[in-house]
């Protein structure tokens, strides 16, 4: 090859990365659905697709989540329900398959069956030095348990028990160092909003709310 084919050689698979990682047009569908995407009026509701054609669809709180194996041909996305050893089922119920009808950077659209769904990529947020300290799970330890849990994207959830197996309330959250903001996102609850007292103490915190005081504790 001479060295003018090799300058336009060159310049073209530039051209083909710089299409693929900023204009986002010129990926393939499959690697532009990785990542994690909630539906868009029910954040609650989620589905990952992996690397490799894997993933799983849930909800967040619970942790049951259906293991699935997703392939794309042409606008064609179809899912595949796995169990725990990974055997694929066969039955219809079992697979599914969408049209893809509209898919960019942070929305994703999806028909099948004359049903539309609309979904948005999960974003993560930066949280400040403060907030981080209340990243985790925490518990009381009182007669009536309450568990809380944290996530680094600023979505969280409530348990009615202390070992995190039902949710009570699902949330976006914001912490300034004394007041903890939660806002409800789940089916049930959206909008519910609630305004609670907390100072951390390292793995320690004490909470205040509508008069009562919670001792909770950091779980590792």
């Amino acid at each position: 090859m001479n060295k003018t084919k090799r300058i336009i050689a060159a310049v073209l698979i530039a051209l083909i990365c710089i299409g693929c990682m900023g204009a986002f047009s010129g990926c393939s569908k499959a690697s532009r659905l990785i990542g994690t995407w909630q539906l868009k009026d029910v954040k609650t509701e989620y589905i990952t697709f992996k690397k490799g054609g894997t993933g799983e669809i849930g909800s967040l709180g619970y942790r049951d989540a259906e293991k699935i194996k997703w392939s794309v041909k042409g606008d064609k996305l179809t899912l595949r329900f796995i169990d725990d050893n990974d055997y694929d089922y066969d039955g219809s119920n079992e697979k599914i398959t969408y049209t893809i009808s509209k898919l960019s950077k942070n929305e994703l659209t999806l028909r099948s069956r004359g049903e539309t769904v609309t979904l948005v990529r999960k974003q993560s947020k930066k949280l400040d030095s403060t907030s981080r300290k209340l990243v985790g799970r925490w518990a009381t330890e009182s007669y009536y348990d309450y568990a809380w849990e944290f996530l680094d994207d600023g979505t969280g959830v409530m348990y009615d028990d202390y070992y995190f197996e039902y949710p009570n309330m699902v949330f976006e959250w914001k912490y300034d160092g004394k007041t903890l903001k939660l806002e409800s996102i789940d089916y049930y609850s959206d909008g519910e909003t609630m305004s609670i007292s907390l100072k951390i103490n390292g793995d320690k915190a004490t909470a205040e709310y509508d008069g009562y005081t919670y001792e909770l504790t950091r779980q590792k």
